[in-house]
């Protein structure tokens, strides 16, 4: 097989053959045209079954280096998303039409109109009554103190990832 393309040098000489016979005999050019889709199909069938085999191996061993290779092959290496298209619809070709279009984009976002005043929201606002409940002062220490003894063993304080450290 070839590196990515998954057809058999077999198959890849039946593309010569149909270039010479498209040249000479239709009729043979046609009946090639029909064993190029076969064999191509069973090729095809025999790669995507392979990277199959071997992404499923990966997850099974933790390991995503399978898939993410097999991703990368099949979109040939080129970066997708909706930045690499400039706001007249063609494709972005260097590094630096990319980061021009990325700026445009969070231009975009965040340069925005500052919203409307609305007297429905102004009289809510007056109307509203403290919730006496939310603290609005800096926590204190015994209030750390007693949140780090609530947490459940094993667990970690906060989403940062930071182990909560005991006193002994």
């Amino acid at each position: 097989m070839s590196v990515w393309s998954g057809l058999t040098v077999e198959t890849l000489d039946i593309i010569e053959e149909k270039k010479t016979a498209k040249l000479l005999d239709l009729r043979e050019w046609h009946r090639l045209k029909g064993v190029y889709k076969a064999k191509s199909k069973v090729d095809l069938e025999k790669l995507y079954t392979s990277v199959a085999e071997e992404t499923e191996a990966g997850f099974h061993r933790n390991d995503l280096g399978p898939a993410y290779h097999a991703i990368k092959q099949r979109r040939g290496g080129q970066q997708s998303g909706y930045n690499d298209i400039r706001s007249d619809g063609t494709l972005c070709t260097t590094a630096e039409e990319i980061a021009t279009r990325w700026e445009e984009l969070y231009q975009a976002t965040l340069n925005h109109p500052l919203a409307s005043d609305s007297a429905d929201l102004d009289n809510s606002l007056s109307a509203a009554t403290p919730d006496t409940s939310v603290l609005e002062d800096a926590p204190t220490l015994d209030n750390l103190v007693g949140a780090a003894r609530r947490l459940k063993s094993g667990k970690e304080a906060g989403p940062h990832g930071t182990a909560l450290l005991s006193s002994q």
